[in-house]
């Protein structure tokens, strides 16, 4: 289309063979500029796509990790009162040992 326009008006005389070459040119160095930035962002998309679904592959795992670590340290928290109600019983269990001897 621009080459067209071009065209028509060198074809009215308005502007000489040079001048419409020289536009030509111009034009198609523009184009060539475009035509790249447009296939460099649709890279940088792809590729922005590509890191949002790691990320989120990345947030899944710590979410499960922060879950297992809860999980582990009620576990813990468990066992720790388990052991001391043990503990408890054994001190029991010697101090009428004790008494009994």
């Amino acid at each position: 289309m621009v080459y067209n326009i071009i065209h028509e008006i060198q074809k009215d005389g308005q502007i000489s063979d040079e001048v419409a070459s020289a536009c030509k040119g111009k034009f198609q160095k523009v184009h060539e500029l475009l035509m790249q930035n447009l296939q460099k962002e649709k890279k940088l998309v792809e590729e922005s796509r590509v890191l949002k679904q790691q990320l989120a592959q990345e947030v899944q795992k710590l979410e499960q990790a922060q879950q297992n670590q809860k999980t582990n340290e009620d576990t813990v928290k468990e066992l720790m009162d388990t052991l001391n109600v043990v503990k408890k019983e054994i001190d029991s269990v010697e101090e009428r040992e004790t008494l009994l001897r």
